[in-house]
């Protein structure tokens, strides 16, 4: 009975200790979308997939090419179609392109943080709407064959699928997964943690067991940030990086969090460590004497 007693309180001490973790997590992260902050980051994170930008060059190729035959410019007869191309190639992935995506999903964050928790929301791509026409002006313009009507190019705006309808749909549900963790992960872990109490046969070690399983998961946990940094962790989780919660946890990680987390989970491991160490020896001493 005593050894079935142990076994329960271990568990309901690591248990409580990683609802715990998860809440202040989750916390984090539930902030983040609810700010938009996420939103931004997730942006600017998917825009650095050579698939992305492929995609977002083939649409604005086809769009340069319908508007410049508006024209009478015939890009083929003109043998330019490989010339605009790995122009508006180099357009997708430059670093002015990068921040016009981000400046606007930073203008319609609130929009699309209202998409990403509204539960009554159809299935649908997560998409971030940009007039490119700037941009692109400025590239043929380089182009003297194409002359003055360069500057005048009007397309459509190039719609960047930040995520398709199913990885959407699924980061959805992680986030409403972590909402739950953000609402009652706390309460969940210090429920466990005086369960864990209640029935341990050896009170006095209570406490300095708790410590010990704090600091070795905040040990591990800057550990793997230290050694796989942001994107090894990421890939650790169900679907990797570009899977639903490492779509979400990603745009909560960006690099200075990471570096904040990485100290914190540090500062804590060490502590925890270092009071379950202590507490250990006075405990140990206290029973010396009876």
């Amino acid at each position: 009975m005593k050894l079935l007693r142990t076994i329960i309180s271990a568990l309901c001490i690591l248990v409580g200790a990683l609802s715990i973790v998860g809440w202040a997590i989750s916390s984090v992260a539930v902030r983040a979308v609810e700010d938009g902050t996420a939103v931004v980051t997730i942006t600017e994170r998917a825009l650095d997939s050579e698939a992305v930008q492929s995609r977002i060059a083939d649409a604005m190729t086809g769009e340069v090419g319908d508007w410049l035959a508006g024209r009478g410019v015939d890009l083929q007869g003109l043998r330019l179609s490989d010339v605009v191309g790995n122009l508006l190639r180099n357009v997708a992935g430059s670093d002015a392109f990068k921040t016009l995506v981000a400046d606007q999903a930073e203008a319609a964050r609130q929009q699309i943080a209202e998409a990403l928790t509204d539960d009554s929301r159809a299935a649908a791509p997560l998409v971030v709407v940009v007039d490119v026409d700037s941009l692109v002006a400025d590239q043929l313009n380089g182009v003297a064959v194409l002359g003055s009507v360069a500057s005048a190019v009007d397309i459509a705006p190039v719609e960047v699928v930040v995520m398709d309808a199913d990885t959407f749909e699924r980061a959805r549900t992680a986030y409403h997964v972590m909402e739950l963790a953000a609402q009652y992960g706390l309460w969940m872990g210090i429920g466990l943690v005086v369960v864990g109490l209640l029935v341990s046969p050896r009170r006095a070690w209570f406490l300095p067991k708790l410590l010990l399983a704090i600091g070795v998961m905040a040990m591990v946990a800057w550990g793997l940030v230290r050694a796989l940094g942001t994107d090894g962790v990421l890939a650790l989780l169900p679907g990797g990086r570009d899977g639903a919660l490492g779509t979400v946890v990603g745009g909560v990680l960006t690099d200075e969090a990471s570096a904040s987390l990485t100290q914190r989970t540090l500062w804590v491991g060490l502590g925890g460590l270092a009071g379950a160490a202590v507490l250990a020896l006075v405990v140990r001493a206290l029973q010396g004497r009876r």
